[in-house]
């Protein structure tokens, strides 16, 4: 199993499950922050929720090199994250029925989900929605079936939001 650790944070709201991921990039990387003031700068509404692109400016802002893909595949994903490389996603989170995982044609209930992990059929996921200190996974075949944004124009994207990590030197000669 490859794991990079991420801290895990839960969403206080159902609207700011992007603000929770990114208090999980900056826990990780030491970045001290307020979590109701990230909420702020991300600009987190109850009508949208949080906007990739405030996402990527704010975490630019912050000393990271992130970016968006709109084609990523789960074989590219799985590179980044062998990279250490985290992957902001951004699935359906909800299925039309209960009994079973139909996700198509959904376009109301998207999920922001950050990938760190992956073992075998399984991709590991730090979800904001899940109890504080669980990871969660889907299998491959559910992520290819729940991974996807449908845009303004009704294409289907797969956005995926890299999050290269700011580079740091830590080690410092000791006088």
């Amino acid at each position: 199993m490859i794991l990079h650790p991420y801290p895990t944070v839960t969403q206080r709201t159902r609207d700011d499950c992007g603000a929770a991921i990114v208090s999980s990039i900056l826990r990780k990387h030491n970045i001290k922050h307020q979590y109701s003031r990230l909420c702020r700068e991300l600009n987190v509404s109850n009508r949208t929720g949080t906007e990739e692109p405030d996402i990527v400016n704010f975490l630019n802002s912050k000393g990271f090199r992130a970016w968006m893909t709109y084609d990523m595949t789960v074989d590219s994903l799985i590179n980044f994250i062998d990279s250490e490389i985290p992957v902001i996603l951004i699935v359906q989170a909800y299925s039309r029925s209960k009994k079973e995982d139909r996700y198509e044609g959904l376009t109301n209930y998207g999920h922001y989900l950050l990938a760190i992990g992956h073992d075998g059929d399984r991709v590991i996921f730090m979800d904001s929605g899940l109890p504080f200190g669980s990871y969660g996974y889907l299998t491959k075949a559910e992520l290819e079936k729940r991974w996807y944004y449908v845009s303004e124009d009704n294409r289907k994207l797969r956005v995926g939001i890299v999050v290269e990590p700011p580079k740091k030197n830590n080690l410092i000669h000791i006088r």
